[in-house]
């Protein structure tokens, strides 16, 4: 979706990772909002979730 796209640009702004409430803040929208956005964007693969924090899935864990 629209929203799904806009949540990954600014996560993929984010290389220490973001928490919803900022990508929401950035967005000018409800975190909550933005937790539907990525659980979709988990599911495919593009996105991974490491405590609060959110990464592009290449950015996730140890960088080597």
């Amino acid at each position: 979706t629209d929203l799904d796209a806009r949540v990954l640009t600014v996560i993929g702004r984010h290389p220490d990772g973001v928490r919803a409430v900022d990508v929401g803040n950035e967005l000018g929208i409800d975190w909550r909002r933005v937790l539907e956005a990525t659980r979709n964007l988990i599911a495919a693969g593009a996105v991974e979730q490491v405590d609060q924090h959110f990464y592009l899935a290449a950015k996730a864990g140890p960088q080597w």
